[in-house]
């Protein structure tokens, strides 16, 4: 002001370099002026950004987290980085007021960084952050009676199924790891066998969904004779009966 007072609210950080020239009141060839250089060093406002881990998910699974921070003038605003930002997974997007959604396409470790701005322009960028992106592993089982149930286990991961068509085990796998399902038992009555098809491999950047688990009725072959013995040279007619076991 022409007091010389320095007033108002900085909008920027940075090193600032201005003049200011005095002036005393005479008139004439007595008046004097002086001038001197400053300079003045605003501090960009205490942004941080939460360093909380982003939950993980899997492919195919709809996904939802929140990217936030503290300080500067609101309304903040969030986008990824352009310096070391890295990308996000296939299937999400970041939204302005820090939203994280979508649907993942693609399994695998995604590291980018996130960039918070204020009201005035002032910008933050936060550490780097990984989401992890997994995968399922499951198939789809066929020919199990109705209420019967069968135990599938892949290591220490169990799936118990009781209806026929697809399943998945409850945890999924990171991309690269091998996998090996087994079935455990099948608890049914009449007696049913199943087996395992495509039950081992590794998993690639997405879901795995083609293990094949059929199951089939035992049945029991029985023989119906009329005679309790035959002589030497005589020839016995039989009956043999296909049926399931009660």
């Amino acid at each position: 002001s022409a007091g010389g007072g320095l007033t108002g609210t900085p909008t920027a950080g940075g090193s600032f370099n201005f003049t200011v020239t005095a002036t005393d009141s005479a008139t004439g060839a007595t008046r004097y002026t002086g001038s001197r250089s400053y300079g003045l060093t605003v501090g960009a406002p205490n942004l941080l950004l939460d360093t909380t881990p982003l939950p993980s998910t899997s492919v195919g699974a709809a996904y939802s987290a929140s990217v936030t921070a503290t300080g500067g003038t609101p309304p903040l605003s969030f986008a990824i980085s352009t310096v070391g930002g890295g990308a996000l997974p296939n299937g999400l997007t970041l939204a302005s007021d820090g939203t994280l959604s979508g649907t993942p396409t693609l399994s695998g470790p995604f590291t980018f960084r996130v960039m918070a701005t204020d009201a005035n322009g002032c910008q933050q960028s936060g550490a780097q952050s990984t989401l992890q992106i997994r995968s399922t592993i499951g198939g789809t089982v066929s020919g199990l009676d109705a209420g019967a149930s069968l135990t599938l286990a892949n290591g220490a991961d169990t799936k118990t199924v009781n209806a026929n068509g697809p399943f998945a085990f409850p945890t999924p796998a990171d991309s690269g790891s091998a996998y090996a399902v087994s079935l455990q038992n099948v608890s049914a009555t009449p007696p049913q066998f199943c087996d395992v098809t495509n039950g081992t491999g590794t998993v690639g950047t997405g879901n795995v969904g083609d293990i094949g688990v059929n199951c089939a009725t035992h049945l029991a072959l029985g023989v119906n004779d009329d005679a309790d013995y035959a002589t030497y040279g005589e020839s016995l007619d039989y009956v043999v009966g296909v049926h399931n076991p009660t």
